[in-house]
């Protein structure tokens, strides 16, 4: 997965699954509780569910293989994809992501997004 600066998701709790970040390429800053790591290609970073967190890319952009365990939060990268009209690699998103849509997409997904930040649960 390429991760982009700049459209990172707000910080988030997953209460389904654990996360485990494997950064390929590129610099990543992760901020778990009140703790910050730096990221650099080979560094895996471990975030386990039930634990506020967030993310941002340091460089343009990083490529990252993400394991979410156990299975089914692929479900909402699903939902949250439109289909390619061609079969081509798809352009970079224009902009940030509809927060609103990501928010109560993620939801059903158990995932939560702490109310004093700035972001509104739906």
């Amino acid at each position: 997965m390429t991760e982009i600066k700049d459209l990172e998701p707000p910080p988030h709790i997953h209460t389904r699954e654990d996360e485990t970040f494997l950064l390929l390429d590129g610099e990543m800053e992760f901020s778990v509780k009140n703790e910050t790591y730096h990221a650099v290609a080979g560094d895996t970073m471990f975030l386990p569910r039930n634990i506020e967190h967030s993310f941002k890319v340091l460089t343009a952009r990083a490529e990252v293989l993400i394991l979410l365990t156990p299975g089914g939060f692929e479900e909402f990268f699903i939902e949250m994809s439109e289909p390619a009209p061609e079969m081509k690699q798809a352009p970079l998103p224009a902009g940030p992501p509809d927060i609103a849509h990501l928010v109560a997409t993620a939801a059903r997904y158990g995932v939560k997004f702490p109310e004093n930040k700035q972001v509104r649960q739906p």
